[in-house]
């Protein structure tokens, strides 16, 4: 995923019916989803996945660590 999310994507519209400034999360979820789903077909297991990373990598390794909508992950 190394450069996916810019940091545009965790910024607030302001509009009340638009996400909330999480884009970047919903697009690391969704990044790990298809993992869970596609690894097998490459040999993997998708109960084993490790995420990683380096400056900004690691921050937004730690957001998906804590955040309650990267659970079912």
């Amino acid at each position: 995923m190394s450069g996916l999310v810019p940091a545009a994507g965790f910024l607030k519209t302001g509009a009340k019916s638009s996400a909330q400034g999480n884009f970047g999360l919903m697009d690391l979820v969704a990044a790990l989803h298809w993992l869970r789903e596609n690894l097998p077909a490459f040999g993997g297991d998708p109960q084993r996945v490790t995420l990683v990373g380096h400056g900004t990598g690691a921050a937004l390794a730690n957001i998906v660590a804590v955040s309650p909508v990267a659970k079912a992950v």
